[in-house]
């Protein structure tokens, strides 16, 4: 069946997955696979709609939580890493 979307938007998913540690080590080929396929669709649809938004335009390496690297300890190392969402750089960009 093949994706509806074209092979570069394919591999800006998959580079998005392996730079946010969502782990895809090999972004050329998984794009290729799922260009081949299909299978993410709905996931890249998802990710190119976001990527429109103003969330896209935060610079995650200025959050004071994580640090740029996308997870924290929301109560302490002893309770375990959480996604972080940016918050506080989400309520600096709407003041």
């Amino acid at each position: 069946m093949g994706s509806k979307f074209t092979i570069e938007e394919c591999r800006r998913y998959a580079e998005h997955l392996r730079s946010t540690g969502q782990g895809i080590n090999n972004p050329g080929g998984y794009a290729t696979t799922i260009h081949r396929t299909g299978e993410a669709d709905a996931l890249i649809e998802v990710f190119l709609t976001s990527a429109e938004s103003p969330r896209a335009e935060l610079d995650a390496s200025k959050c004071p939580d994580c640090s740029g690297t996308g997870f924290y300890y929301p109560e302490g190392r002893e309770k375990g890493m959480a996604r972080c969402k940016h918050p506080q750089l989400l309520d600096s960009k709407v003041d």
